[in-house]
């Protein structure tokens, strides 16, 4: 199947394979693997499509930390067919291997902690709120975080700097202790934990640090665990 960029290049999808799939959208690597081809399903809302405005945006402005976009495209090229949103799109592809956060150290979370801080603060700047925040869309990697799945990205009206830093802080914390919280109850089924929550007027490593009391996640979560059958 052929589909057509902005500028009329072609993509020929028999250079890639099938590599995950979720509810709205179907993603196949390059043979190369040096990167990513989202396709949205048939039957998806156009909702759900990232829109083309937040795609030059997001690409134009290359925020540290989230994965980069290369290109959308249309599967057909008629004009009326480039009126309407893009049918996919190209992006990178995290080639690192994946790590669980369970028991990585303090040295690991301090430094993925810093990293999420500076995309926060540009996320700030340009006044960009983060969308669809859950375990799935975070990555985490021996050389560091990849924000992934940028769908439902959007410019806000907000105008406050420090209004933006918390939803995203909120959204970011959500993905994070729902990403270990997974990992944990992988290893501990049916456990019960304190879950980690933003707090107003404080930054994501301070929430993070208060929240830490152990050397690692697990041991924390094991902590937080006893306590809660303690009650």
């Amino acid at each position: 199947m052929i589909f057509y960029a902005s500028n009329n290049e072609l993509l020929d999808t028999d250079k890639f394979e099938e590599y995950d799939k979720g509810g709205n959208s179907i993603i196949y690597k390059s043979r190369d693997e040096e990167k990513l081809f989202k396709v949205y399903k048939y039957n998806v809302h156009y909702k759900y499509h990232m829109a083309k405005a937040n795609f030059k945006m997001l690409k134009e402005y290359n925020i540290s930390n989230l994965v980069k976009l290369y290109e959308y495209y249309h599967l057909y090229n008629g004009i009326v067919d480039r009126l309407l949103p893009m049918d996919g799109y190209t992006m990178e592809k995290i080639s690192s291997p994946k790590k669980e956060l369970l028991c990585a150290d303090r040295n690991y979370l301090s430094y993925i902690l810093s990293q999420l801080e500076e995309t926060l603060k540009e996320l700030s700047d340009k006044k960009i709120l983060i969308g669809d925040a859950h375990k799935d869309n975070i990555l985490f990697t021996e050389n560091g975080v990849t924000l992934i799945d940028l769908d439902q990205y959007s410019k806000t009206k907000i105008s406050s700097k420090r209004g933006i830093y918390y939803v995203n802080k909120e959204n970011l914390i959500y993905s994070i202790s729902s990403r270990f919280i997974y990992e944990y109850a992988k290893k501990y089924p049916k456990s019960l934990v304190k879950t980690l929550r933003a707090r107003q007027g404080t930054s994501l490593t301070e929430d993070f640090n208060d929240y830490l009391t152990e050397d690692n996640i697990e041991s924390t979560l094991r902590k937080y665990n006893l306590r809660q059958y303690k009650k």
